[in-house]
Protein backbone atom coordinates (compact mmCIF):
# COMPACT_ATOMS: atom_id res chain seq x y z
CA UNK A 1 0.00 0.00 0.00
CA UNK A 2 0.91 3.46 -0.60
CA UNK A 3 1.75 5.52 2.59
CA UNK A 4 0.47 8.42 0.21
CA UNK A 5 -2.97 7.18 0.43
CA UNK A 6 -3.35 7.69 4.77
CA UNK A 7 -1.28 11.02 4.74
CA UNK A 8 -3.02 13.40 7.17
CA UNK A 9 -4.06 16.73 5.51
CA UNK A 10 -3.51 19.52 7.72
CA UNK A 11 -6.72 19.38 10.01
CA UNK A 12 -5.53 15.41 11.23
CA UNK A 13 -7.82 14.36 8.22
CA UNK A 14 -7.34 10.96 6.55
CA UNK A 15 -7.32 11.18 3.18
CA UNK A 16 -8.36 7.59 2.81
CA UNK A 17 -11.30 6.78 5.36
CA UNK A 18 -11.78 10.92 6.06
CA UNK A 19 -11.52 10.67 9.66
CA UNK A 20 -9.65 12.77 11.77
CA UNK A 21 -6.43 10.66 13.19
CA UNK A 22 -5.92 10.46 16.99
CA UNK A 23 -2.57 11.22 18.17
CA UNK A 24 -2.45 7.15 19.45
CA UNK A 25 -3.23 6.47 15.41
CA UNK A 26 -0.81 8.13 13.49
CA UNK A 27 3.11 8.13 12.89
CA UNK A 28 5.50 10.99 11.44
CA UNK A 29 7.86 10.21 8.76
CA UNK A 30 11.72 10.75 10.65
CA UNK A 31 12.73 13.51 7.05
CA UNK A 32 9.81 15.03 5.47
CA UNK A 33 7.73 15.25 9.09
CA UNK A 34 4.20 13.84 7.28
CA UNK A 35 1.97 12.28 9.41
CA UNK A 36 0.20 8.93 7.78
CA UNK A 37 -2.78 7.21 9.68
CA UNK A 38 -1.09 3.91 11.04
CA UNK A 39 -4.21 2.34 11.59
CA UNK A 40 -7.14 3.26 9.09
CA UNK A 41 -10.04 1.37 9.32
CA UNK A 42 -10.18 1.60 5.31
CA UNK A 43 -7.43 -0.71 5.10
CA UNK A 44 -6.71 -4.71 5.88
CA UNK A 45 -5.02 -5.65 9.09
CA UNK A 46 -1.96 -7.13 6.51
CA UNK A 47 -1.89 -3.92 4.64
CA UNK A 48 -1.83 -1.70 7.80
CA UNK A 49 1.20 0.56 7.99
CA UNK A 50 1.66 -0.73 11.86
CA UNK A 51 -0.60 -2.26 14.78
CA UNK A 52 -1.86 -0.23 17.34
CA UNK A 53 0.45 -0.94 19.80
CA UNK A 54 3.91 -0.43 17.65
CA UNK A 55 2.21 2.68 17.65
CA UNK A 56 2.11 3.23 21.11
CA UNK A 57 5.63 2.43 21.64
CA UNK A 58 6.47 4.79 18.62
CA UNK A 59 4.92 7.57 20.89
CA UNK A 60 6.74 7.09 24.27
CA UNK A 61 9.65 8.78 25.06
CA UNK A 62 11.78 5.71 26.16
CA UNK A 63 11.75 3.37 22.99
CA UNK A 64 11.15 5.87 20.30
CA UNK A 65 15.15 5.93 19.67
CA UNK A 66 14.65 2.20 18.45
CA UNK A 67 11.31 3.02 16.06
CA UNK A 68 12.71 4.81 12.56
CA UNK A 69 9.29 5.59 9.99
CA UNK A 70 10.26 6.59 6.71
CA UNK A 71 7.41 6.91 4.27
CA UNK A 72 7.19 5.94 0.28
CA UNK A 73 8.47 9.12 -1.32
CA UNK A 74 11.63 9.50 1.42
CA UNK A 75 12.44 5.97 1.43
CA UNK A 76 12.55 6.06 -2.39
CA UNK A 77 14.91 9.36 -2.07
CA UNK A 78 17.31 7.82 0.34
CA UNK A 79 17.87 4.36 -1.62
CA UNK A 80 18.73 6.56 -4.77
CA UNK A 81 20.63 8.14 -2.69
CA UNK A 82 22.54 5.25 -1.18
CA UNK A 83 23.04 4.07 -4.77
CA UNK A 84 23.96 7.48 -6.70
CA UNK A 85 27.63 8.42 -7.07
CA UNK A 86 29.49 11.35 -5.72
CA UNK A 87 29.17 13.06 -9.08
CA UNK A 88 25.58 11.95 -9.14
CA UNK A 89 24.98 13.79 -5.34
CA UNK A 90 26.69 16.70 -7.00
CA UNK A 91 24.86 17.43 -9.79
CA UNK A 92 21.29 16.31 -7.67
CA UNK A 93 22.38 18.89 -5.02
CA UNK A 94 23.08 21.38 -7.42
CA UNK A 95 19.82 21.29 -8.97
CA UNK A 96 18.16 21.17 -5.82
CA UNK A 97 19.30 24.41 -4.75
CA UNK A 98 18.61 26.03 -8.37
CA UNK A 99 14.71 25.39 -7.53
CA UNK A 100 15.51 26.68 -4.34
CA UNK A 101 16.54 29.82 -5.49
CA UNK A 102 13.34 29.58 -8.55
CA UNK A 103 11.26 29.48 -5.45
CA UNK A 104 12.56 31.96 -3.18
CA UNK A 105 12.79 34.71 -6.17
CA UNK A 106 8.31 33.33 -6.65
CA UNK A 107 7.81 33.87 -3.16
CA UNK A 108 9.77 37.50 -3.09
CA UNK A 109 7.47 39.17 -6.00
CA UNK A 110 4.24 37.48 -4.25
CA UNK A 111 5.37 39.74 -1.58
CA UNK A 112 6.21 42.44 -3.29
CA UNK A 113 2.49 42.28 -4.74
CA UNK A 114 -0.33 44.25 -3.36
CA UNK A 115 -2.54 42.42 -0.94
CA UNK A 116 -6.08 41.27 -1.86
CA UNK A 117 -8.93 43.00 -0.53
CA UNK A 118 -9.96 41.37 3.07
CA UNK A 119 -13.48 40.96 4.40
CA UNK A 120 -14.29 41.57 8.39
CA UNK A 121 -16.52 39.02 9.67
CA UNK A 122 -17.86 38.77 13.60
CA UNK A 123 -14.48 37.17 14.71
CA UNK A 124 -12.15 37.14 11.84
CA UNK A 125 -10.21 38.77 8.70
CA UNK A 126 -10.17 36.11 5.86
CA UNK A 127 -9.17 36.61 2.28
CA UNK A 128 -11.95 37.55 -0.21
CA UNK A 129 -11.68 34.20 -2.38
CA UNK A 130 -10.85 30.80 -0.64
CA UNK A 131 -11.21 30.16 3.05
CA UNK A 132 -7.90 30.64 4.30
CA UNK A 133 -5.94 27.36 5.81
CA UNK A 134 -3.01 28.98 7.23
CA UNK A 135 -2.67 29.67 10.76
CA UNK A 136 -3.31 32.98 12.62
CA UNK A 137 -0.01 32.61 14.04
CA UNK A 138 1.52 33.64 10.99
CA UNK A 139 -0.58 36.94 9.44
CA UNK A 140 -0.53 39.57 12.04
CA UNK A 141 -3.79 41.49 10.33
CA UNK A 142 -5.40 38.45 11.92
CA UNK A 143 -3.59 37.93 14.82
CA UNK A 144 -4.32 41.28 16.03
CA UNK A 145 -7.86 41.08 15.72
CA UNK A 146 -8.13 37.45 16.67
CA UNK A 147 -9.33 36.59 20.51
CA UNK A 148 -8.75 33.13 22.13
CA UNK A 149 -11.85 31.31 22.98
CA UNK A 150 -12.75 31.63 27.27
CA UNK A 151 -10.65 29.23 29.03
CA UNK A 152 -13.37 26.80 30.95
CA UNK A 153 -12.72 27.24 34.90
CA UNK A 154 -13.39 24.35 37.58
CA UNK A 155 -14.55 25.30 40.79
CA UNK A 156 -14.67 21.77 42.74
CA UNK A 157 -17.11 21.43 46.03
CA UNK A 158 -15.91 18.84 48.44
CA UNK A 159 -17.32 15.85 50.16
CA UNK A 160 -17.87 16.09 53.97
CA UNK A 161 -19.00 13.04 55.22
CA UNK A 162 -21.62 14.53 57.23
CA UNK A 163 -24.69 13.02 56.65
CA UNK A 164 -27.27 15.48 54.59
CA UNK A 165 -24.58 17.62 53.88
CA UNK A 166 -23.69 16.81 50.60
CA UNK A 167 -26.65 17.32 49.38
CA UNK A 168 -27.36 20.93 51.15
CA UNK A 169 -24.53 22.03 49.99
CA UNK A 170 -25.37 20.96 46.37
CA UNK A 171 -28.68 22.75 47.06
CA UNK A 172 -26.94 25.79 47.50
CA UNK A 173 -24.07 26.22 44.74
CA UNK A 174 -27.83 25.10 42.58
CA UNK A 175 -29.37 27.94 43.56
CA UNK A 176 -26.39 30.31 43.35
CA UNK A 177 -25.98 29.50 39.73
CA UNK A 178 -29.60 30.13 39.07
CA UNK A 179 -30.21 33.13 41.22
CA UNK A 180 -26.91 35.13 39.46
CA UNK A 181 -27.42 35.77 35.44
CA UNK A 182 -23.20 37.07 35.64
CA UNK A 183 -22.61 33.11 36.43
CA UNK A 184 -21.61 30.94 33.37
CA UNK A 185 -22.57 27.31 34.01
CA UNK A 186 -20.79 24.49 30.66
CA UNK A 187 -21.70 21.55 32.92
CA UNK A 188 -21.77 19.83 36.37
CA UNK A 189 -20.84 16.36 37.51
CA UNK A 190 -19.42 13.97 40.07
CA UNK A 191 -15.67 12.96 39.63
CA UNK A 192 -14.26 9.27 41.28
CA UNK A 193 -14.17 10.70 44.65
CA UNK A 194 -17.81 11.70 45.10
CA UNK A 195 -17.11 15.52 44.99
CA UNK A 196 -19.38 17.87 42.94
CA UNK A 197 -17.43 19.25 39.75
CA UNK A 198 -18.72 23.29 38.23
CA UNK A 199 -17.21 23.66 34.98
CA UNK A 200 -17.78 27.42 34.24
CA UNK A 201 -17.11 29.27 31.43
CA UNK A 202 -14.66 31.94 32.29
CA UNK A 203 -12.49 32.54 35.60
CA UNK A 204 -14.57 35.20 36.30
CA UNK A 205 -17.74 32.84 36.82
CA UNK A 206 -15.52 30.42 38.78
CA UNK A 207 -14.49 33.14 40.89
CA UNK A 208 -18.04 34.81 41.63
CA UNK A 209 -19.41 31.39 42.36
CA UNK A 210 -16.67 30.71 44.85
CA UNK A 211 -17.45 34.23 46.64
CA UNK A 212 -21.14 34.00 46.58
CA UNK A 213 -20.76 29.83 48.02
CA UNK A 214 -18.33 31.32 50.56
CA UNK A 215 -20.22 34.33 52.03
CA UNK A 216 -23.66 32.02 52.10
CA UNK A 217 -21.76 29.22 53.91
CA UNK A 218 -18.03 29.36 54.65
CA UNK A 219 -18.27 26.05 55.79
CA UNK A 220 -18.66 24.49 52.36
CA UNK A 221 -15.77 22.97 51.17
CA UNK A 222 -14.63 24.19 47.98
CA UNK A 223 -11.65 24.65 45.58
CA UNK A 224 -10.06 25.66 42.08
CA UNK A 225 -7.88 22.76 41.03
CA UNK A 226 -5.35 23.91 38.02
CA UNK A 227 -6.72 22.12 34.63
CA UNK A 228 -4.63 20.04 32.04
CA UNK A 229 -2.50 22.71 30.05
CA UNK A 230 0.78 22.08 28.06
CA UNK A 231 4.16 22.33 30.35
CA UNK A 232 6.96 23.36 28.52
CA UNK A 233 10.40 23.39 29.14
CA UNK A 234 12.63 26.76 27.39
CA UNK A 235 15.98 25.80 27.54
CA UNK A 236 18.96 27.86 26.33
CA UNK A 237 18.75 30.84 28.78
CA UNK A 238 22.34 32.69 28.94
CA UNK A 239 21.66 33.87 32.65
CA UNK A 240 18.61 33.41 35.52
CA UNK A 241 16.51 35.74 34.67
CA UNK A 242 13.37 36.86 37.54
CA UNK A 243 9.86 34.85 36.50
CA UNK A 244 8.86 38.15 35.83
CA UNK A 245 11.39 39.43 33.48
CA UNK A 246 10.53 36.65 31.26
CA UNK A 247 6.52 36.87 31.26
CA UNK A 248 8.01 40.11 29.96
CA UNK A 249 10.10 39.33 27.09
CA UNK A 250 8.38 36.65 25.66
CA UNK A 251 5.81 39.38 25.14
CA UNK A 252 8.11 42.58 23.61
CA UNK A 253 10.80 40.21 21.62
CA UNK A 254 8.25 38.10 19.70
CA UNK A 255 6.82 39.37 17.43
CA UNK A 256 3.80 36.75 17.32
CA UNK A 257 3.24 36.55 21.05
CA UNK A 258 3.00 40.36 21.34
CA UNK A 259 -0.02 40.48 18.54
CA UNK A 260 -1.52 37.75 20.39
CA UNK A 261 -1.32 40.05 23.97
CA UNK A 262 -3.34 42.76 21.55
CA UNK A 263 -6.70 41.12 22.64
CA UNK A 264 -5.61 38.23 24.79
CA UNK A 265 -4.57 38.72 28.92
CA UNK A 266 -0.99 37.11 28.20
CA UNK A 267 -0.89 35.94 32.02
CA UNK A 268 -4.03 33.76 31.16
CA UNK A 269 -2.03 32.03 28.48
CA UNK A 270 1.48 31.76 29.97
CA UNK A 271 3.14 31.36 33.45
CA UNK A 272 6.52 30.77 34.03
CA UNK A 273 6.53 27.77 36.79
CA UNK A 274 10.65 27.93 37.71
CA UNK A 275 14.03 28.97 36.63
CA UNK A 276 17.11 26.79 37.39
CA UNK A 277 20.19 25.71 35.72
CA UNK A 278 20.58 22.60 33.23
CA UNK A 279 22.05 19.40 34.69
CA UNK A 280 24.79 19.43 31.84
CA UNK A 281 25.86 23.19 32.09
CA UNK A 282 25.27 25.29 35.28
CA UNK A 283 26.08 28.56 33.17
CA UNK A 284 22.82 27.76 31.32
CA UNK A 285 19.71 28.10 32.37
CA UNK A 286 16.04 26.81 31.63
CA UNK A 287 12.49 28.20 32.52
CA UNK A 288 9.12 25.38 32.87
CA UNK A 289 6.59 27.28 32.03
CA UNK A 290 2.19 26.46 31.64
CA UNK A 291 1.12 27.35 28.67
CA UNK A 292 -2.74 27.20 26.84
CA UNK A 293 -3.16 24.58 24.43
CA UNK A 294 -3.46 28.06 22.01
CA UNK A 295 -0.10 29.78 23.05
CA UNK A 296 1.44 26.35 22.69
CA UNK A 297 0.26 25.53 19.20
CA UNK A 298 1.72 29.09 18.47
CA UNK A 299 5.13 28.13 19.48
CA UNK A 300 4.75 24.71 17.60
CA UNK A 301 3.76 26.95 13.99
CA UNK A 302 7.14 29.02 15.06
CA UNK A 303 9.54 26.50 15.12
CA UNK A 304 9.33 25.43 18.95
CA UNK A 305 11.52 29.14 19.30
CA UNK A 306 11.14 31.77 20.98
CA UNK A 307 13.20 34.80 21.64
CA UNK A 308 14.42 35.55 25.38
CA UNK A 309 16.92 38.26 26.06
CA UNK A 310 19.91 37.42 23.68
CA UNK A 311 19.14 33.87 22.76
CA UNK A 312 17.06 31.79 20.13
CA UNK A 313 15.26 29.70 22.83
CA UNK A 314 14.27 25.60 21.73
CA UNK A 315 10.94 25.05 23.50
CA UNK A 316 9.87 20.95 24.46
CA UNK A 317 7.63 19.84 25.97
CA UNK A 318 7.08 18.22 29.42
CA UNK A 319 4.56 15.81 30.36
CA UNK A 320 3.88 16.31 34.55
CA UNK A 321 2.09 13.56 36.05
CA UNK A 322 0.76 14.10 39.32
CA UNK A 323 2.70 11.09 41.80
CA UNK A 324 0.92 10.89 45.22
CA UNK A 325 3.59 9.87 47.85
CA UNK A 326 1.94 8.25 50.20
CA UNK A 327 0.22 5.67 48.13
CA UNK A 328 2.28 6.23 45.06
CA UNK A 329 -0.71 6.67 42.60
CA UNK A 330 -1.45 9.04 40.13
CA UNK A 331 -3.18 11.70 39.47
CA UNK A 332 -2.89 13.18 43.12
CA UNK A 333 -0.46 14.41 45.32
CA UNK A 334 0.41 12.75 49.08
CA UNK A 335 -1.61 15.99 50.84
CA UNK A 336 -5.14 15.37 48.94
CA UNK A 337 -4.64 11.66 49.62
CA UNK A 338 -8.07 9.48 50.63
CA UNK A 339 -6.12 6.18 50.38
CA UNK A 340 -5.48 4.49 54.06
CA UNK A 341 -2.69 2.60 52.72
CA UNK A 342 1.14 3.57 52.50
CA UNK A 343 3.39 2.33 50.34
CA UNK A 344 6.97 2.65 49.95
CA UNK A 345 8.52 4.55 46.34
CA UNK A 346 11.22 2.77 46.74
CA UNK A 347 10.78 -0.96 47.75
CA UNK A 348 6.89 -1.03 47.25
CA UNK A 349 6.20 -2.41 51.00
CA UNK A 350 3.69 -1.01 53.31
CA UNK A 351 5.87 1.86 55.31
CA UNK A 352 6.85 5.65 54.34
CA UNK A 353 8.91 6.44 52.10
CA UNK A 354 11.45 8.15 54.49
CA UNK A 355 11.68 5.61 56.85
CA UNK A 356 13.29 2.93 54.37
CA UNK A 357 16.27 0.94 54.87
CA UNK A 358 15.64 -1.98 52.07
CA UNK A 359 18.23 -2.02 49.74
CA UNK A 360 15.77 -3.73 47.13
CA UNK A 361 14.09 -1.26 43.92
CA UNK A 362 10.42 -2.38 43.55
CA UNK A 363 7.52 -0.26 41.84
CA UNK A 364 4.49 -0.38 43.49
CA UNK A 365 2.97 0.92 40.22
CA UNK A 366 4.31 -1.39 38.06
CA UNK A 367 3.74 -4.16 40.03
CA UNK A 368 -0.30 -3.29 40.50
CA UNK A 369 0.04 -3.29 36.82
CA UNK A 370 1.77 -6.30 36.23
CA UNK A 371 4.27 -4.93 34.09
CA UNK A 372 7.47 -7.64 34.06
CA UNK A 373 9.95 -4.66 34.53
CA UNK A 374 9.43 -3.45 38.21
CA UNK A 375 12.86 -3.45 39.55
CA UNK A 376 12.93 0.29 40.30
CA UNK A 377 11.91 2.87 42.46
CA UNK A 378 8.41 4.72 41.68
CA UNK A 379 9.92 7.77 40.88
CA UNK A 380 12.21 6.67 38.28
CA UNK A 381 11.93 8.64 35.12
CA UNK A 382 12.11 5.79 33.25
CA UNK A 383 9.49 3.80 34.93
CA UNK A 384 6.81 1.95 32.34
CA UNK A 385 3.74 2.71 34.27
CA UNK A 386 4.77 6.27 34.26
CA UNK A 387 5.55 6.64 30.98
CA UNK A 388 2.27 5.20 30.02
CA UNK A 389 0.62 8.18 32.17
CA UNK A 390 2.74 10.55 30.20
CA UNK A 391 1.28 9.04 26.89
CA UNK A 392 -2.24 9.38 28.17
CA UNK A 393 -1.35 12.89 29.58
CA UNK A 394 -0.11 14.06 25.65
CA UNK A 395 -2.74 12.21 23.76
CA UNK A 396 -4.84 14.53 26.05
CA UNK A 397 -3.24 17.55 25.60
CA UNK A 398 -2.86 16.68 21.69
CA UNK A 399 -6.81 16.37 21.35
CA UNK A 400 -7.30 19.33 22.69
CA UNK A 401 -5.07 21.15 20.32
CA UNK A 402 -6.94 19.39 17.91
CA UNK A 403 -10.20 21.15 18.78
CA UNK A 404 -8.55 24.49 17.93
CA UNK A 405 -8.03 23.39 14.21
CA UNK A 406 -11.25 25.80 13.74
CA UNK A 407 -9.87 28.10 15.41
CA UNK A 408 -6.72 28.14 13.94
CA UNK A 409 -7.92 28.22 9.96
CA UNK A 410 -9.91 31.44 10.86
CA UNK A 411 -13.43 29.76 10.89
CA UNK A 412 -15.52 30.21 13.15
CA UNK A 413 -18.20 27.94 16.08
Amino acid sequence: MMTSNVKLDPDGKCNLCKKISTPNEHVECFTCRSSFHAVCSSVGNDDKLATKTTVTNFLLSSTKKNFTFLCDICLTSLEINMAATDTQRINSLESNMGTMNDQLSEIKQLLLKKEMPVVVTKAVTVENSQPSTSSIWFNKERLEKVKAPAVPSVLVVGKTNEEGKDKQNMEVVEKVIMDNSNIGLQKSYKNKNGELVIVCDSKESRDNLSTIVGSIDARIPTKSPNGKRPTIAIVGLHKEYTKEEICAMIVKQNDFVRKFATTNNIDDHFKVLVVRPTKKNPNVFQAFAGVSTVLRDGIKHHNDKITLGLTSCKVYDQYHVKRCNKCQLFGHYAKDCTSTEVHCAKCGDMHETETCTSTSKKCVNCIRSEEEKHDHHAFDINCPSMLIQQGILKSVLERERLNLVNYTTGQTT
